[in-house]
């Protein structure tokens, strides 16, 4: 890791851990080395840097919108942190190349499987990407559930010390798919991941999959710990 990243994740953890009462759990289901997708829920943007700062690993880089290309401080983060810029609309061949690479040669991957921020703060549908690519590199996926109110950061530089958290889930594999149940598998795999993440979540935030038997059965098997 370059030095620049780590006086960037250094700032960013001082922050954090000064001005917000942040909370986090289940670090431990971080693998400490080989290939792994972490799919977190897209409130914002400072779920990204709660991800980082919980992160022992330093080969964990990313996606970032392509709309952002050309502003200096999104230029600056992913030159800093090795990531790349993906056409979240379209098939981005490239940025799913390269993520194969990265994932292939044992690296770790940061992805909001709802590929743009969520309005009102509970889960939106989930998108196939990440299923995909775990689903191609046979790699696990490991669910992180954050939390924080709107306007966290503002509230932090006014001395407000606003609540927020992240907590990780068992890593978990989605099935291989094929020609023949590419659709099918895909969808079950979207579910699966979102569902996930639901059950790390409070209510308020578990949106649409809040419902889902799946969820529901999660919650179930958690509570009967």
């Amino acid at each position: 890791m370059t030095m620049m990243r780590k006086t960037l994740t250094w700032i960013i953890s001082v922050f954090v851990n000064v001005f917000m009462k942040f909370e986090w759990q289940g670090i431990e289901n971080i693998p400490e080395d080989g290939p792994g997708i972490i799919a977190f829920n897209h409130i914002g943007r400072l779920e990204v840097a709660l991800v980082v700062i919980t992160n022992k690993r330093r080969d964990l880089v990313g996606w970032m919108a392509e709309k952002y290309k050309g502003i200096w401080w999104a230029e600056f983060i992913l030159r800093v942190t090795g990531s790349k810029f993906v056409d979240r609309f379209n098939s981005d061949l490239g940025a799913l190349r390269w993520a194969q690479k990265h994932l292939k040669n044992g690296g770790l991957m940061g992805i909001a499987p709802e590929g743009t921020r969520s309005p009102d703060f509970s889960l939106q549908e989930g998108r196939q990407g990440v299923a995909y690519l775990a689903s191609k590199t046979n790699v696990p996926i490991i669910p992180a559930g954050v939390t924080f109110e709107k306007g966290a950061v503002k509230d932090a530089f006014k001395l407000k010390f606003p609540r927020v958290a992240v907590k990780y889930g068992k890593p978990f594999h989605i099935p291989r798919s094929n020609r023949e149940n590419r659709k099918e598998m895909l969808e079950k795999g979207t579910d699966e991941i979102m569902c996930q993440i639901a059950a790390l979540l409070p209510l308020s935030f578990r949106g649409i999959y809040a419902d889902n038997p799946r969820t529901k059965e999660l919650l179930a098997q958690e509570k009967s710990k």
